[in-house]
């Protein structure tokens, strides 16, 4: 632990306080009597013990974080609580303990990395994204990203993504145009409005409803590729 060395005159008697060392009881003052050059040695005994906090990488145990040096009291219980990492979940936030401190110590927190999985929502139609959202995933995990529904387009299938670094999942939206129909007598009068949605790409075949006094024209087969209105004219009996 420490060295000093003194001279003295022989055959005389001298007293020698002991220094201090950080960590260890300081022992008793000690008497002795010079005869020839001699080592004396004291045995000290440590009031305080290392402990070494560590924080690694459950994946791949690696460090991420310098570790922390405590010192734990001899012969009691020491407790040690997980810090805040930036980019990383801490596996489990309990506290552990060291009950009856006698050696050097080593405490280790296992931590999960995080990354980022990003929910692109794109409509085919445009090519243009309709909004993205984002949350942070351990590394492994296995979600389900269920995509937001959007006004005016069919809301695509859910997705599993397994993130081992950061994800973008794609849903490709398929536009729902409005076919509005109009029921107009041939003698001008209005005789109402319809209104359905179609998905981008799909046939639909309009059928006018009956009115009373009109004869019901025949049925419509209409792909829209944009929002339309179809007018449709009923003969007057």
């Amino acid at each position: 632990m420490k060295t000093v060395k003194t001279i003295g005159t022989k055959n005389k008697t001298y007293t020698y306080k002991p220094v201090a060392i950080k960590y260890y009881a300081t022992p008793a003052k000690l008497s002795y009597k010079v005869t020839k050059a001699s080592t004396i040695t004291l045995k000290v005994r440590a009031t305080s013990r290392k402990v070494t906090v560590k924080y690694v990488d459950r994946y791949n145990n690696a460090t991420i974080k310098p570790a922390k040096i405590e010192m734990a009291p001899v012969g009691k219980t020491a407790s040690f609580t997980p810090v805040s990492i930036s980019g990383y979940q801490v596996t489990s936030t309990a506290t552990k303990k060291l009950a009856n401190v006698k050696l050097d110590s080593t405490v280790a927190f296992t931590y999960d990395k995080l990354f980022k999985l990003t929910q692109n929502m794109v409509a085919i139609d445009t090519k243009k994204s309709l909004g993205t959202s984002s949350q942070m995933v351990k590394r492994g995990q296995t979600v389900t990203v269920r995509p937001t529904p959007v006004a005016n387009y069919v809301t695509p299938a859910i997705q599993k993504v397994q993130v081992n670094k950061d994800t973008t999942a794609t849903f490709n939206y398929q536009r729902l145009y409005n076919v509005t129909v109009n029921a107009v007598g041939s003698d001008g009068a209005k005789l109402g409005t319809t209104n359905q949605t179609v998905q981008q790409g799909k046939s639909v075949t309009v059928t006018p409803k009956a009115y009373p006094g009109y004869a019901t024209p025949v049925s419509q087969k209409v792909t829209p590729t944009k929002d339309m209105t179809v007018t449709v004219t009923y003969p007057k009996f």
